[in-house]
């Protein structure tokens, strides 16, 4: 006999609709929220993660243990009017339709009775909780939600405070790690049958901020703005470094790096306003792989806003290190100059080299040096600076 398990997600930060629900009926994809929970599951359980995942999700001749369907999805989207520091994360997306926060829909998961299952896939619903979230922009910290039951349960704690977040981490890998072994008698310790986005992975990095938000939108907020401000021109030395490269490109058509910034993301955009002579520049780094459907390179920095009791709220950066493009993929570049509202092409550029991980190497030490956040995981210097597979 199936169990049926009613669930009310509310939305603690704007989720961003753009590609997420069907366009005629406004309603949320059941099928995106399976693959969001699929992503995670496989990000918890190492090197089980291909047994887990079809244990619970189904694949290639194996049926799924569960199944999931929406029972009130219309819920309400608006035009949302963001700060500064929040368009920042929304990278254009604002114009999409939005959910806001404060809004609930409820889900129904159906469940073949096995409870073993049924921990693995609260195990999937407690990470999406504390890393990331649904929607668009998900990475940064868009689409956060709470997630709570009819029925209470221990399968899905709330938190108080910013330790107990970490504690509640700790527990879940392990926890996740532990019953999937049990589906899996024959895992292969090698790191590249991991994952890209993988806990097991010796390099994935997880911070936890020791502040308390007042409000979920101010935690956003100042994310927004931390991360504004430290790849600011002013502030940073790697931004300094790139706007060199980028301006060098717009004026002489000449380039042979990427910026070290391309591995926060690709495409990767750049406007410069100041070239002389009322000149303009707009240029974009991106992977030159179309014909193998490779257009774009997902942040492997994770930003969190993770509801706390009494509406309040702190953050989880999570930094998944892995192969950043597969070793064949350049990079290619291509922009224009603006002058008087006619565009002229600047010469199209193909790069074989990938960024390194120091920009985002170094934001983390910056998060751990601000005083402002303490490492859940965090290699030793020696072997942070050892470049990873790919990077």
């Amino acid at each position: 006999m199936r169990e049926q398990i009613y669930l009310t997600f509310e939305t603690v930060t704007p989720l961003l609709l753009d590609g997420f629900h069907h366009p005629q009926s406004g309603q949320l994809r059941a099928s995106s929220v399976i693959g969001i929970l699929r992503f995670w599951l496989r990000a918890l359980c190492g090197h089980n993660y291909s047994a887990a995942d079809g244990a619970v999700f189904g694949a290639r001749g194996i049926p799924s243990s569960v199944s999931l369907r929406m029972i009130r999805s219309n819920i309400p989207d608006k035009k949302p009017k963001f700060d500064d520091s929040v368009l920042y994360l929304a990278c254009g997306l604002q114009r999409h339709r939005t959910v806001p926060e404060g809004a609930s829909f409820q889900m129904c998961f159906s469940l073949n009775g096995d409870e073993q299952i049924k921990r693995l896939l609260f195990c999937a619903l407690r990470a999406l909780t504390l890393f990331g979230g649904l929607g668009a922009r998900r990475r940064r910290g868009f689409g956060a939600v709470k997630i709570s039951s009819d029925s209470p349960t221990e399968l899905l704690p709330s938190y108080n405070t910013p330790e107990a977040i970490a504690e509640s981490i700790n527990s879940l890998i392990k926890e996740a790690e532990t019953l999937s072994a049990q589906l899996n008698p024959n895992p292969s310790g090698d790191k590249k049958n991991l994952p890209s986005t993988s806990f097991a992975n010796e390099e994935t990095e997880i911070y936890v901020s020791r502040n308390i938000y007042t409000s979920p939108m101010e935690a956003l907020a100042y994310a927004g703005g931390l991360l504004k401000n430290w790849r600011n021109y002013s502030h940073s030395r790697e931004s300094r470094k790139d706007h060199d490269l980028v301006y060098e490109y717009a004026r002489t058509g000449e380039i042979d790096n990427v910026p070290l910034r391309a591995i926060f993301g690709m495409p990767h955009h750049y406007f410069l306003r100041n070239l002389g002579e009322g000149k303009q520049a707009s240029v974009t780094f991106e992977p030159a792989a179309s014909n193998r459907r490779i257009t774009r390179r997902a942040s492997p920095l994770f930003i969190s806003v993770v509801p706390l009791t009494d509406n309040r709220a702190t953050l989880v950066f999570s930094l998944f290190r892995s192969q950043f493009m597969p070793r064949s993929v350049s990079i290619q570049v291509h922009g224009s100059i603006i002058k008087d509202k006619e565009r002229t092409r600047l010469p199209f550029k193909i790069i074989g080299r990938h960024p390194s991980w120091l920009a985002l190497l170094t934001f983390t030490d910056h998060l751990i040096s601000s005083g402002e956040f303490f490492p859940i995981r965090r290699l030793e210097k020696h072997f942070r600076e050892k470049p990873s597979d790919g990077g």
